[in-house]
């Protein structure tokens, strides 16, 4: 399930706040309402995506008002219209404070034999039955329930078959009622890490928030990778290991990004090690930014790797994978064109397979010159002769990622380089310039880029000759310039004609060498007509000076 809204973020601190921010909206009952969601953060993706589609498809055409909790606003984003983020109602410095656990928590551990359950209840920082009393003030048009309290552990919402006790997550209009679909993902049926690729989100632009070249581990030390006699769980990441790992960056003076968990491990202070602290809460799109960004990514084969896996395009290392993720790990990730692994986590044995792993993937590639390549990227049907690049699932799609990040491409790999009806769908204050340098690295020096955009100089004639064109072709023309938006990547974020072109081509230094009327190579845009016209802006690019 896709979604393009663009979502309003407010960030309340009290339930009297959110019953404020409610109260003045007089028109809430033509709104949809999400409430807020406590689960393993793996699993987010596969109920947002999949599991609560039909709730989605019935309100498309709503508006919906959303509760969530701080860091899980990533779920949520381009899904609502109003996003009310719960800042404060979990706190997990109330279960571990400077890497012990609290007195609370030990108390609720005694108290409860299901220790996630006493997590909960330890970092939960509000009343769950107010908020509900203040939620069913208002009469809203459906209304996709809280999962709180008890209820991932009493309806068992966790990978594996389903029992028999159907659990109803949402209510709509004249009294229906939506519930859980049953055995409809490898993550329900086989209790193991899987999920819908025709559904599946599969290009997601996070931002990148540490410069540079790096790799990166999440490292998991809490209630669920050690018992309180010691014993290692699920999980478990030894601190000789880590060291192992930690001190092969430094030999190799290789940047390590290390992300801690609820405790900390002591860790060797150097420039080449970078730490990040999830303080009160698991910041999910901090964390998916980190790991989209880095090389490879290491960490224990839990709810985080699953996370990755869905959402990141890099390199992964799956520690103390008990839950055998591997399988479908290596698929997803091929798909991307990345490679992962799976090892142990408990001795030097299973550093040195991980540090094997890192030495081969960073090892710079041989290419055969000789051999000519031709990517399309955006491409939207098969060719002999060429690679199909596409951001989203395809039968003829040969790599997976977005048009801006073709780092698993050496320099000069590619003679061809082709896109129609691409580079308008990228940003031109941000992207469009780093776009075209990595599109010039990838190319070799001999090499050439066609590129077809819309043409803003025919398009903007074409939409303001009332007299000789009808109202569908200028809407049909209107739907050129700004994207057909059908979905969250069908929107236009540039405009070009041959002057600015040029002056992006000429910074990314690239030069036209030719404009051609249209590309006799894909049945494609580039031969696109309105009214009979060309609508298209034809060029071939070539590098100003060989690298």
């Amino acid at each position: 399930m896709h979604s393009c809204r663009k979502t309003y973020s407010k960030n309340i601190y009290s339930l009297d706040e959110l019953n404020e921010y409610l109260s003045t909206k007089k028109d809430i009952h033509t709104y949809s309402f999400i409430s807020y969601i406590w689960h393993e953060y793996g699993f987010f993706p596969i109920y947002f995506n999949e599991l609560f589609e039909d709730f989605f498809q019935d309100c498309c055409d709503e508006p919906i008002i959303a509760t969530c909790f701080a860091g899980h606003e990533f779920f949520y984003e381009g899904k609502v219209d109003e996003l009310i983020v719960l800042n404060g109602f979990i706190d997990t410095s109330r279960a571990y404070k400077n890497s012990q656990k609290t007195r609370l928590f030990q108390e609720k551990l005694d108290h409860h034999a299901n220790r996630s359950i006493a997590f909960w209840f330890t970092i939960r920082n509000f009343d769950e039955d107010n908020f509900q009393k203040i939620i069913d003030a208002y009469q809203f048009k459906r209304e996709l329930f809280s999962i709180g309290k008890k209820t991932t552990w009493f309806y068992h919402l966790h990978p594996g078959p389903r029992e028999s006790r159907p659990y109803q997550y949402a209510r709509g209009k004249n009294g229906k009622k939506y519930f859980l679909p049953k055995d409809v993902t490898p993550w329900q049926t086989e209790k193991k890490l899987g999920w819908s690729l025709d559904k599946w989100q599969s290009s997601v632009d996070h931002p990148k928030v540490i410069q540079g070249d790096y790799c990166a581990i999440f490292v998991k030390k809490s209630f669920k990778t050690e018992d309180e006699d010691g014993k290692k769980r699920f999980g478990y990441i030894d601190n000789d290991f880590l060291k192992q790992i930690i001190n092969y960056f430094i030999k190799k003076q290789k940047k390590l990004v290390i992300i801690h968990d609820l405790v900390e491990h002591s860790i060797t202070t150097s420039e080449y090690i970078h730490e990040v602290r999830m303080v009160g809460f698991f910041d999910t799109k901090l964390y998916l930014s980190i790991v989209h960004h880095a090389n490879i990514f290491i960490s224990s084969a839990t709810s985080p790797i699953d996370l990755a896996a869905y959402y990141c395009n890099t390199h992964l290392v799956l520690l103390d994978d008990q839950g055998n993720k591997i399988d479908w790990a290596t698929k997803v990730t091929n798909i991307r064109g990345k490679e992962c692994i799976a090892s142990q986590s408990r001795n030097s044995n299973d550093a040195e397979k991980v540090i094997q792993f890192i030495d081969e993937i960073e090892k710079p590639k041989t290419i055969d010159s000789s051999t000519t390549r031709k990517l399309n990227i955006g491409g939207t049907s098969a060719l002999a002769g060429w690679e199909i690049y596409n951001g989203m699932i395809a039968d003829y799609v040969d790599h997976l990622g977005d048009a801006s990040d073709l780092s698993r491409f050496q320099d000069k790999t590619f003679d061809i380089i082709y896109s129609s009806h691409t580079l308008e769908h990228i940003s031109y204050w941000n992207d469009l310039l780093p776009t075209l340098k990595e599109w010039k690295r990838v190319l070799k020096d001999d090499g050439q880029i066609m590129i077809s955009v819309p043409d803003l100089d025919v398009l903007c004639s074409l939409f303001a000759d009332k007299q000789n064109i009808s109202k569908k072709q200028r809407f049909s023309t209107m739907r050129v310039i700004y994207g057909g938006q059908y979905h969250q990547y069908d929107y236009h974020y540039a405009g070009f004609n041959i002057e600015i072109i040029d002056y992006f081509a000429t910074l990314a230094g690239l030069t036209i060498k030719k404009r051609v009327k249209q590309f006799d190579i894909f049945k494609d845009a580039s031969k696109a007509l309105i009214n009979n016209q060309l609508i298209s802006l034809n060029v071939i690019l070539k590098k100003q000076i060989a690298d």
